[in-house]
């Protein structure tokens, strides 16, 4: 996947962008196709970008320093997640 090209899924999505202040700026990437998959990014005044992407079945959370190096942080099947937190409610 490519941060500057989302995946098919979000071809001809929705992008809307919130001026948080200072230079901070959030953008939702909704789907038109799929109403549950959608991409956040969250940047700030030094070119640092958050990134997660939640689709049907997985969820990524990855990080893009100023230098455009991508950290991965997180990638996980959303189903697992649901049976996590159903289980630590028990």
């Amino acid at each position: 996947m490519s941060l500057e090209k989302p995946t098919d899924e979000f071809h001809d999505g929705v992008k809307t962008y919130f001026d948080l202040g200072n230079n901070n700026v959030l953008s939702i990437l909704k789907s038109k196709n799929n109403p549950n998959a959608v991409i956040y990014e969250l940047q700030n005044p030094n070119g640092c970008k958050l990134y997660l992407e939640k689709l049907d079945n997985r969820a990524t959370l990855l990080s893009v320093d100023d230098t455009g190096k991508r950290r991965y942080i997180s990638c996980r099947s959303t189903f697992l997640f649901s049976n996590s937190v159903a289980n630590y409610k028990r």
